[in-house]
Formats: C-alpha cells, sequence, structure tokens
C-alpha cells in the first residue's frame, strides 16, 4: 500500500518547484508534452515518426512528428 500525495499533487508540486527555480535563476521553463518528450531522443534522424502510448484498456494514443535539423514538428494534435 502506497501512502501519501497523488500523481495530480506530486505534479502540482514538481511544476511549482521548476517555475520557482526559473524565476530565481533568470532562465525559461518550457512545457513539454509526453509525446515530444519521447520523440526528442530522435530530432536529429530525418524522418516521420508515429509515437504511440498505451491509454485505457484496449486504447492507444497517437501523434505523428516529421524531424529534421534537430527540430521535431508535430504533424498531427
Amino acid at each position: 500500500m502506497i501512502n501519501g500525495a497523488g500523481s495530480y499533487t506530486g505534479l502540482r508540486v514538481g511544476v511549482a518547484t521548476a517555475n520557482t527555480l526559473g524565476q530565481l535563476l533568470n532562465c525559461p521553463v518550457m512545457e513539454l508534452s509526453c509525446f515530444e518528450t519521447l520523440i526528442f531522443p530522435y530530432r536529429y534522424v530525418k524522418g516521420v515518426y508515429m509515437v504511440i502510448i498505451p491509454s485505457r484498456a484496449r486504447e492507444v494514443q497517437i501523434q505523428l512528428f516529421s524531424c529534421h535539423a534537430g527540430q521535431c514538428q508535430a504533424l498531427t494534435d
């Protein structure tokens, strides 16, 4: 059994900490979706990529990206 703050509370604390550090250190805090985080290592490998994340039972979430020259651009929402 796990006791303590839930994942939503942990996420809120993490975001608040990142924002505070960004303000104190005068550096930007950028948001990334889980899809963007997963595609990031492939940004220098030219191609079109499909990121698939399992969701509920028998469901998946999919996003397409086009990557080249160190940048990946989402082709779908």
